[in-house]
């Protein structure tokens, strides 16, 4: 389906449409700058929060200006969708677990080293200083996926409360924040949850190992109500 959907975004922008192009203008804007690739690096992470929530916490009408940050971000984030694809490969390549870990390793490493010039285009930016605790947690997901794939690679348990730390980090990260939401939350959890499980592949074969980290990464439903369960 997303290959389907690139062809057709390429086709739609031949034909005049603005939806990629119009991406750059409204970075440029923000930033003050063409120099937008940190920026960019950032938007390209999250997305516009889902369930018509957008309208709840900042109402406006169809003549508001887009010049803000959620203007920017995409709805189905292909940054994010590629991450996910690499940590599905290098789970699904236990126990040996070496496809992709380099990419990962490079991409968490990018986070983690946020280009200081990221941190000047938001102070010199009124519109981007709710971006600040982004770009931050940003930063600390990379420490995060680095850990991560260390303790995969290596073996080695993590320290105690290191799993319970990590994915209480992980779902604060994953509230909204200037309408906005991270989509690489899933990815995340998988390998922390991973990390921490991996002496059980001693055990158990490795897709039924897998199928318990994706399970138990997974966020759980919520219970009936008491007026749902009458």
């Amino acid at each position: 389906m997303y290959r389907r959907l690139e062809a057709v975004s390429r086709e739609l922008e031949d034909l005049g449409l603005g939806h990629d192009r119009n991406v750059d203008v409204i970075l440029r804007r923000l930033a003050g700058t063409s120099e937008t690739g940190a920026l960019r690096t950032l938007v390209d992470l999250v997305e516009p929060v889902k369930e018509y929530n957008r309208g709840r916490l900042h109402p406006q009408t169809t003549l508001a200006p887009l010049t803000r940050l959620v203007d920017a971000a995409r709805p189905d984030s292909q940054s994010a969708r590629h991450l996910q694809g690499l940590v599905d490969g290098l789970l699904a390549d236990a126990p040996r677990f070496e496809l992709y870990r380099d990419q990962l390793h490079t991409t968490f490493v990018s986070w983690r080293d946020l280009d200081p010039r990221l941190a000047r285009i938001i102070e010199a930016s009124p519109a981007l200083q709710n971006a600040v605790p982004l770009a931050q947690d940003l930063e600390e997901m990379g420490r995060i996926g680095l850990e991560a794939l260390s303790f995969i690679r290596t073996g080695n348990s993590p320290p105690e409360g290191w799993r319970q730390s990590r994915l209480e980090f992980i779902t604060r990260a994953a509230k909204p924040r200037a309408e906005v939401e991270f989509a690489t939350i899933p990815a995340l959890r998988e390998l922390v949850i991973a990390a921490s499980s991996r002496s059980e592949l001693n055990g158990m074969a490795p897709d039924e190992w897998l199928k318990r980290v994706k399970a138990t990464a997974s966020p759980k439903p919520p219970g009936p109500t008491a007026s749902s369960s009458q």
